[in-house]
């Protein structure tokens, strides 16, 4: 689901959970947003 998240971009903070909110900003970092 994180990847799909990703993809949509503004899905984020649709499920920007606590958790969720952690492991995206991490993956994002390293996307380089």
């Amino acid at each position: 689901m994180l990847h799909g998240a990703l993809k949509g971009g503004m899905v984020d903070i649709l499920i920007t959970d606590e958790a969720t909110a952690s492991g995206i900003l991490a993956i994002a970092e390293r996307r380089g947003r």
